[in-house]
């Protein structure tokens, strides 16, 4: 089954090189390409690995909203929108957060983020994603 899953996913892989034009958008390279979303709010999710595994419907809808980019354009892409910083997942910490407080700020509110996850009180997600309403740029941070 995983060798079915490998081809399967390389063929789809290759089926969608094809319809982008297969060359990068800014350079016209045609090695190291990637699938890049234009607007990383309307990402469902990426064109690679299991997201292969998608229907082909799916996969189109998501093809869609990228570019193809070689994997030169598509980092400093992603540097310029500070997508990510260059790093795979990086966040950007927000003051009043478990993971600022992890990254080593010590302000009052990263403390009160940090107990109540380690209470349980806010979920993994939260965290990562600084969504919980204890905001501010504190002095600690």
């Amino acid at each position: 089954m995983n060798a079915y899953m490998r081809r399967r996913r390389q063929q789809r892989r290759q089926e969608l090189l094809k319809l982008a034009g297969g060359v990068c958008v800014h350079c016209g390279d045609t090695t190291d390409l990637e699938f890049d979303h234009r607007d990383r709010n309307t990402r469902k999710f990426g064109l690679s690995g299991s997201g292969l595994d998608k229907s082909w419907e799916q996969i189109l809808k998501e093809f869609v909203k990228c570019d193809l980019l070689c994997k030169y354009h598509h980092q400093e892409k992603t540097k310029l929108h500070k997508e990510s910083g260059g790093g795979h997942n990086k966040v950007e910490p927000t003051c009043g957060s478990a993971h600022a407080y992890t990254l080593g700020c010590r302000c009052n509110l990263c403390k009160v983020a940090k107990r109540l996850y380690r209470n349980k009180d806010i979920d993994y997600h939260t965290v990562i994603d600084a969504d919980y309403p204890i905001k501010a740029n504190g002095p600690g941070c």
